[in-house]
């Protein structure tokens, strides 16, 4: 591949006919639309008539003009090339390049008919939308299904659809920053299904598309900071998890990643582990030691009744008040090592004095448990009530809307992944 720019042609000549015969030689043909230059809006004219395939940049698309808003531009910020830019562009231009009849092959590959759609409908923008979130929703329930089903092939082929998907999103800074919110957030989700996958690059070549869409949405950062520890790349996860506490420093998996942080790094060894309990033993009633204490348990693989002992202590030297976290933490330590049935009785046991926001993430907790259980008549009952109490909580908007996409109730996930009032 040989890459010419149009200012750059060194040949002596008439400069407007030189840059009209390139156009007309290239394959593809790449329009910078930042600044609206009248010469560059000519050239991307010329190659529209030939039918050049046409991949357009901006650092604004606020300002593109009325013919060529609709198109699909990929928006770059100049200080995040790498980041931003780089990926969706070469998705383009391999899209571009694999629509062209002529290759060096005597005997080019086959594609199937999802590759030719795939291409057909890269061409169509799609803005920001509820329209745009039930789509992503959809390929984020195929690509459960595919795992859970142990079909590479399918988990592979909707890996494509997503990616493709989101290639073709465009009018992103027009956009109103809750539906940002929406779409990046299960774009975020799917990302997560890949990395269950072990397709390990589309995962992150997800994360990185979802933050160069909206880089401010806490959820994704935390998402990815998770997705690198895992890939053992600690200084690029200490940087994004940073980046996360700056936007929602109140988020609960700041604790977890932390103490993931500390294990993958090395530095959670027993020395660090005595501390935390040390710390604890000083004020068994502190919320914050004993949590950190009871982390440090969970990662270094405690027994049950080791945990279940600090939790009762916990509880018993707090304040009367909040004597519900140690109980609590019991509940989401048995349901993570799949107690679920004992977990789901604590759960059920605290919901009559809960209230606020202890309340809502009460209810959350056991919805997912109850689901887990197969008991969808009850998961929706709680998962409904913790969504009424607080339409805007990402985790449970997510959560309920996927549980209800399963269910077939589409209408109702999309009002909850939009955060409309539900019956």
């Amino acid at each position: 591949m040989q890459c010419m720019r149009a200012d750059e042609i060194a040949k002596p000549g008439i400069i407007t006919d030189q840059i009209m015969q390139a156009i007309s030689d290239a394959d593809v043909v790449i329009a910078d639309l930042t600044g609206n230059n009248p010469n560059v809006m000519y050239e991307l004219g010329y190659a529209h008539a030939l039918t050049k395939m046409t991949v357009i940049l901006t650092q604004s698309v606020k300002e593109s003009p009325f013919d060529v808003a609709a198109m699909r531009q990929i928006v770059y910020d100049r200080s995040r090339l790498m980041k931003d830019c780089l990926p969706r562009l070469a998705t383009a231009i391999a899209e571009a390049l694999g629509g062209i009849e002529a290759v060096a092959e005597p005997s080019p590959p086959a594609h199937s008919e999802a590759d030719e759609d795939r291409r057909d409908k890269a061409a169509v923008p799609l803005l920001v939308g509820d329209r745009l979130v039930l789509e992503l929703q959809k390929c984020h329930l195929r690509l459960q299904a595919a795992r859970e089903n142990g079909d590479t092939t399918a988990v592979e082929e909707t890996a494509r659809d997503v990616i493709a998907l989101v290639d073709r999103i465009s009018m992103v800074e027009t956009a109103e920053k809750e539906d940002l919110d929406n779409v990046v957030a299960v774009i975020g989700n799917c990302a997560v299904e890949l990395e269950l996958s072990e397709l390990f690059q589309p995962a992150e070549d997800l994360f990185k598309r979802a933050l160069g869409i909206h880089s401010d949405y806490a959820g994704t950062h935390y998402q990815f900071t998770d997705f690198l520890i895992d890939r053992g790349r600690v200084d690029e996860a200490r940087t994004m998890l940073q980046r996360a506490k700056s936007l929602d420093p109140l988020d609960r998996r700041v604790n977890t990643l932390q103490m993931k942080l500390a294990l993958r790094s090395g530095a959670m060894d027993e020395s660090l582990l005595e501390r935390s309990r040390a710390s604890w033993e000083k004020d068994k009633g502190n919320r914050e030691t004993a949590a950190a204490y009871l982390l440090c348990l969970a990662e270094t693989g405690c027994s049950d009744e080791e945990f279940e002992r600090v939790c009762k202590e916990w509880s018993e030297a707090g304040p009367p008040e909040r004597k519900h976290e140690g109980v609590r933490a019991l509940a989401d330590f048995l349901a993570s090592r799949k107690h679920h049935q004992r977990a789901r009785g604590i759960y059920e046991d605290l919901l009559p004095d809960a209230s606020g926001e202890f309340r809502h993430d009460t209810l959350h907790n056991l919805a997912t448990v109850c689901a887990v259980m197969d008991d969808d008549v009850a998961a929706e009952k709680y998962w409904g009530e913790a969504y009424r109490m607080n339409p805007q909580d990402p985790t449970v908007a997510s959560s309920f809307s996927q549980f209800l996409s399963k269910q077939g109730k589409l209408d109702l996930a999309l009002k909850v992944i939009t955060g409309a009032p539900i019956d």
